[in-house]
């Protein structure tokens, strides 16, 4: 079963969405298999969660089609480093299809 904070529980209920969920393609950053999310959104229910793996869409497709089959809409993403002048971090991109289930 995929452990989260008592906090996201509540905030899903206010219809907040996860949009920066880790998955077992980032490496050294996330462990949460896209099986088990799936079983947590169906029993869930939430409504919209979001892959964002670092550097990589390698589960973006296996992440779709899984959690589409449980009535949640998935959102694809992924976090990019970049370095701009002196500055260097993580830029998060979000893809979101404005489409209903």
């Amino acid at each position: 079963m995929v452990i989260l904070k008592p906090l996201m529980l509540e905030l899903n209920k206010q219809k907040f969405n996860h949009l920066k969920i880790h998955s077992q393609y980032s490496i050294c950053q996330g462990a949460v298999k896209i099986e088990k999310l799936k079983d947590f959104c169906k029993e869930r229910k939430i409504h919209a969660v979001g892959l964002s793996d670092t550097s990589n869409l390698c589960g973006s497709l296996e992440f779709a089609e899984n959690i589409s089959k449980v009535g949640t809409q998935p959102i694809i993403g992924t976090q990019i480093n970049f370095k701009f002048e002196d500055t260097i971090g993580l830029l998060p991109l979000i893809s979101y299809l404005l489409s209903r289930i």
